[in-house]
């Protein structure tokens, strides 16, 4: 919980800077936001692309999941298959969240 209260201060912090700012200052955050956009957007679309096309690899390559694992049981069987090929492509999706969270 100390980690949240930290967190909780900080909201705290930048809303009272903003409360408080001039029109100048909100003019300055404000070209740093139109000129960082871009990039953030750029940086999430191109993570969310290549862990989609991760997950969809399977579809055109010769393997069965999206990533080279060994398991200690059959996996050709239908239920487990997809169980497992499910459970790597939600994978896939949230290791590209990793990098937008980041660079917040």
């Amino acid at each position: 919980m100390r980690n949240f209260s930290f967190i909780q201060e900080l909201i705290e912090e930048m809303e009272d800077y903003l409360k408080s700012a001039t029109d100048h200052q909100r003019e300055f955050l404000d070209a740093c936001v139109r000129r960082a956009g871009p990039v953030h957007l750029s940086f999430n679309m191109t993570g969310f692309l290549t862990a989609g096309s991760v997950a969809l690899g399977p579809i055109v390559l010769d393997q069965i999941f999206p990533t080279e694992a060994l398991y200690p049981f059959p996996v050709e069987q239908s239920p487990t298959r997809e169980i497992i090929y499910a459970m790597q492509a939600i994978v896939c999706m949230q290791c590209s969240c990793v990098g937008p969270l980041d660079g917040q």
